[in-house]
């Protein structure tokens, strides 16, 4: 029999009290109450539903709009992932493959929650209570309207860039994953993040009808990407280890984006130092299309089985192995579709050639050809990095620079160790990195 995912996190026996005065139930699998019973019905009848492989968890609080808290979905993410690691760890002689962790997507709305980059200098005193300063919170447009005034937490987490929020009107998706599995193909880092932002972008345009795009070097997905304002309706943060994942995607449904510092998170901060840049949601973006009994498990559903599609055919996967794949069989794309590959410079060059060609040349009149070798985007990935996503684009990025075809286009010595990434390295007190 097969692992069941949560049947080893026992271990987690009392929920953590939210600052915000709500408390989270503790899992639906280790529930014993009657009402846990409900909440256990209501979540076993929504997370399996059209999917086989992929096992998804909608975690629920017992106050209003079933909000969870942070910490808690983060304890549950890192317990599984633990298992993952630590079955991963053993040789192959001593691994069974029946006992191997079940992929798993957890999904909730969370209590208001700002998080930080891993990397990210730490809050001043004062930055710090501006974060924390009572936020009031009014949902009406739900099956569950919400209401009340909550102490967001300030929580330091594993991926990459700077301060973002999460709460109600939020929708949450952590899938953690071996990216390496081998029940379906396998992931690299760029096409792992490709398919969050592709999944969900489809969730969008089939629940909303709100069209959407991802953006070259800002993660995440936009509505009127290229218009003189772009506005990010769900953000991006993924990180790694051994190739298995944690964090995910946050969706902004009907969580406010405008108003004063005391109703409007956003007014706090710069979201990911986004200067220029504005956040929006589902409510400000799609109106009356998003119905006032709307609900974020059956939300989470259908994002669970549009990732699981993608999880199980590489081709429903993001747009670029779709277009790498098309560009390999077919040769240079036409401009009008060539044009909307935002991240085309990743893998072919100036005269739409793909990267990956012959060492030493070919012969005169002979196409440059495609080999059947590892790229070095697949051998980064391959190699495990403990680096979140947008880490890992960076160095990708930085490698790339030092590997030009053309000598005279390479950075020198000193060019690359002046370059931001080296320039951001903590070196730790008695070790090196």
């Amino acid at each position: 029999m097969r692992h069941v995912a949560g049947l080893r996190l026992r271990a987690i026996v009392a929920p953590r009290s939210t600052r915000g005065g709500i408390h989270s139930t503790l899992p639906p699998w280790q529930a014993s109450t009657p009402a846990a019973g409900r909440s256990r019905r209501r979540c076993e009848s929504a997370q399996q539903r059209g999917l086989t492989v992929l096992h998804h968890r909608y975690l629920t609080g017992d106050g209003p709009g079933h909000v969870v808290s942070y910490d808690y979905a983060d304890e549950l993410q890192e317990a599984h992932r633990s298992e993952f690691l630590a079955w991963k760890a053993l040789s192959e002689s001593a691994r069974d493959s029946c006992a191997c962790p079940e992929p798993l997507l957890l999904s909730f709305e969370p209590t208001p929650t700002f998080t930080l980059g891993r990397r990210q200098a730490a809050l001043g005193d004062e930055q710090t209570a501006r974060l924390r300063a009572r936020l009031d919170v009014s949902l009406p447009r739900r099956r569950e309207p919400i209401g009340g005034s909550f102490t967001p937490d300030v929580r330091k987490t594993s991926r990459g860039g700077l301060t973002t929020y999460h709460g109600p009107g939020q929708l949450v998706l952590w899938p953690v994953i071996d990216m390496h599995a081998p029940l379906y193909p396998r992931f690299g880092v760029a096409s792992y993040a490709g398919h969050l932002e592709a999944t969900t972008r489809r969730l969008l345009a089939e629940r909303f009808g709100i069209a959407t795009a991802a953006v070259r070097d800002e993660p995440g997905v936009w509505v009127a990407a290229a218009s003189g304002r772009p506005r990010k309706i769900a953000a991006l943060g993924v990180h790694h280890r051994r190739h298995v994942t944690a964090l995910g995607v946050a969706v902004n449904i009907d969580v406010p984006v405008v108003g004063g510092v005391d109703v409007n998170p956003w007014a706090r901060f710069v979201p990911c130092g986004l200067e220029g840049k504005a956040v929006t949601s589902v409510a400000a973006e799609a109106g009356d299309r998003l119905a006032g009994g709307w609900d974020a498990a059956e939300l989470a559903a259908h994002w669970a089985r549009i990732f699981e599609q993608g999880l199980l055919d590489e081709r429903k996967r993001g747009d670029d192995d779709h277009l790498l794949s098309l560009t390999a069989q077919l040769g240079a794309l036409p401009d009008k579709l060539f044009k909307h590959w935002k991240t085309s410079s990743l893998y072919v060059t100036l005269e739409r050639k793909l990267f990956n060609c012959q060492l030493g040349g070919v012969a005169e009149g002979l196409e440059l050809p495609m080999l059947a070798q590892t790229s070095m985007e697949e051998l980064f990935d391959e190699a495990g990095p403990d680096l979140d996503e947008e880490e890992a684009r960076t160095v990708k990025a930085l490698i790339r620079r030092v590997l030009q075809y053309d000598p005279a286009k390479r950075p020198l010595p000193a060019e690359i160790l002046y370059d931001l990434w080296f320039c951001e390295i903590e070196v730790e007190s008695g070790s090196s990195r």
